[in-house]
């Protein structure tokens, strides 16, 4: 059984990031334990309390790298632990889920390496582009000299402001989690917050109609969903049929 230090010989780690990092390896050597072998290549047969117990391992080790990625800001190498622990379909259900929880935060690093009175100034003037202009992240970040990339992201944690502080009513305190854990600026919620809560009356009938659109948009990328599915359903049905008529 392979020890956290023999995994990350060599490594310098901070000690709180070190231990998560034996979070992870105490995870990965208890599904060894449960599954008799280091590949897991048996975990489909596990059944009961088994089956539910590497599921709540499964769980946390998806959570604890989460927190890793987080804490480093930057993507998990998994890589260094896949080598003792696991196989190729473990690790890429591993790998999708964290970036499930990850992506957006790795995305907004432009904005959290800014400094907070740059970052609420960029805010404070957006909003106005999008509210008082009624116009998009292009514009805006042609009029404020920043780099296209960098305007859209902006934009869309001014959105996602506008989602929960006006359409769904989340107070300062969860709106204030909710940042942290969506892209890690839990200190720019209350400068957010209130700039959305005092021009609530304002903006309340175009949040509404960027929800509709939202909502539109999704259901047109169902309904296209839908209709491919049926295409190749038709189209298997018609392989299916011409074969039984060449029996």
């Amino acid at each position: 059984m392979k020890k956290f230090e023999d995994i990350y010989e060599g490594m310098e780690l901070p000690a709180e990031i070190a231990e998560k990092y034996k979070e992870i390896c105490q995870c990965l050597h208890d599904i060894e334990e449960l599954t008799g072998e280091s590949e897991f290549g048996n975990v489909l047969e596990l059944e009961g309390e088994d089956w539910d117990y590497y599921c709540e391992l499964r769980s946390c080790l998806v959570q604890v790298i989460t927190d890793v990625v987080k804490k480093q800001d930057q993507a998990f190498d998994f890589q260094v632990v896949s080598r003792h622990f696991g196989n190729d379909d473990f690790w890429e259900e591993i790998g999708r889920e964290v970036s499930d929880q990850t992506q957006n935060f790795l995305s907004m690093q432009p904005l959290r390496r800014s400094g907070l009175e740059e970052r609420r100034k960029h805010y404070k003037d957006i909003f106005t582009i999008l509210y008082t202009e009624y116009e998009n992240a292009n514009y805006a970040g042609e009029k404020l000299g920043l780099d296209k990339k960098v305007a859209a992201l902006y934009v869309r944690l001014l959105r996602f402001s506008e989602d929960f502080v006006i359409n769904h009513y989340l107070s300062r305190r969860l709106f204030a989690l909710r940042l942290d854990s969506y892209c890690g600026l839990q200190e720019d919620a209350d400068f957010l917050w209130e700039l959305y809560s005092e021009k609530r009356g304002e903006i309340e009938k175009i949040a509404l109609n960027n929800r509709l659109n939202d909502l539109n948009y999704r259901l047109f990328k169902l309904t296209s969903q839908l209709e491919d599915l049926q295409e190749n359903l038709e189209f298997m049905e018609y392989l299916v049929m011409k074969n039984s008529q060449t029996e």
